[in-house]
């Protein structure tokens, strides 16, 4: 009876082990950006490249891509809007206590998630996640609200 409640305490011990290294496999790394003449930085995932700008009339745009062709942006304009596809339905809104509000999207024929952040400085927005990727890019969200 010893014997098998050892095999039981080690095995378990395995898979939070297990559990807690699926979910620090991922580094963060800061990226700094320039937005309507300031300088600003965000912490995403370390495989993200950028940013890339893009300018309209109305102000910047920031693109950040991963090799799994998931997308951050930055909208530092004023009156633009940027979606990522038509594709998505909304699943969720929430506001946040600053303000500002976010709205999670979800693609059910190709399982992929987006996600927008409004804060009083700009718009955030990531797109084309995986599960996995929207739990990286969730915490990355997550300090942009606690810091806005």
């Amino acid at each position: 009876m010893k014997k098998y409640l050892l095999v039981i305490f080690l095995v378990s011990i395995g898979f939070i082990t297990a559990h807690g290294q699926l979910n620090s496999e991922y580094e963060f790394k800061k990226f700094k950006y320039k937005c309507n003449n300031d300088t600003n930085s965000i912490l995403l995932p370390a495989d993200y490249q950028g940013p890339k700008y893009f300018c309209d009339e109305e102000g910047s745009i920031l693109n950040f891509v991963a090799p799994d062709l998931s997308m951050v942006s930055i909208l530092c304009a004023g009156n633009t809007i940027i979606n990522c596809s038509e594709i998505y339905s909304k699943i969720d809104t929430i506001k946040n206590e600053n303000g500002g509000y976010s709205i999670i999207y979800f693609d059910e024929i190709k399982k992929i998630y987006a996600r927008k952040l409004s804060t009083k400085k700009c718009f955030y927005m990531y797109c084309n996640a995986s599960f996995e990727r929207k739990l990286q890019l969730d915490k990355a969200f997550a300090i942009i609200e606690k810091k806005e």
